[in-house]
């Protein structure tokens, strides 16, 4: 009996050391939009909760200012990619946290009617959700 009270926990705390929930803000970088394309400086307002764990990964917001619409995937477990394409376009977005405490975010939009979007950004991560 308590081997497997004990083989429970110790599977329970395995499975929950390999889900992160970081917080992410200070979003700056560089944008460029069609037709131009000119490099332009950009920041991402807001409070952003990047969670990763092993089969699944979700983005949210500080009082949801930011919905993508799209669906996300782990990619590492410090790395996701969010996807969508409708009938509108065509929406992805990188989300990776690195081992000295930044984010970086880059965001893909093509768009019909030529409203297309490159963007990048490097935010601090300031904690655990």
């Amino acid at each position: 009996m308590w081997k497997n009270f004990i083989l429970g926990g110790l599977l329970l705390t395995s499975f929950g050391a390999s889900a992160e929930c970081w917080v992410v803000k200070n979003l700056t970088g560089q944008s460029q939009f069609s037709p131009e394309y000119k490099s332009q400086p950009d920041k991402a307002v807001g409070i952003y909760f990047v969670s990763i764990n092993k089969n699944s990964a979700t983005l949210s917001s500080a009082n949801n200012i930011y919905d993508s619409g799209l669906n996300y995937f782990p990619t590492s477990p410090l790395s996701m990619i969010g996807a969508a394409s409708s009938g509108r376009g065509t929406f992805i977005e990188t989300w990776a946290i690195t081992t000295d405490k930044k984010a970086i975010y880059t965001k893909v939009r093509i768009i019909e009617g030529n409203y297309n979007q490159l963007s990048s950004f490097i935010g601090d991560v300031t904690g655990k959700c």
